[in-house]
């Protein structure tokens, strides 16, 4: 994830040397909230995807990347 902070509400992923397959991204915040839910078909060995989040409250962020073989991986970010 970068930049980390987020700025502008924008959410930029890569994805290297995954499995191909649709994989879930939700972003969700302090409070528990989803504050957006994307979709990502990795079908190469590089692969980038943009979350645009408009009007994105400062603070703390949970970053949910579920794998198509149903393993999920939580980062952490932050936005100004």
């Amino acid at each position: 994830i970068y930049p980390n902070p987020i700025q502008e509400g924008n959410i930029n992923l890569h994805f290297n040397n995954q499995p191909k397959g649709t994989y879930s991204i939700k972003v969700i915040s302090n409070a528990g909230q989803t504050v957006a839910l994307e979709q990502v078909q990795i079908t190469s060995n590089k692969v980038r995807k943009n979350i645009k989040i408009n009007n994105l409250a400062a603070g703390k962020y949970q970053v949910i990347i579920s794998k198509a073989n149903g393993e999920k991986n939580t980062l952490s970010v932050v936005a100004k």
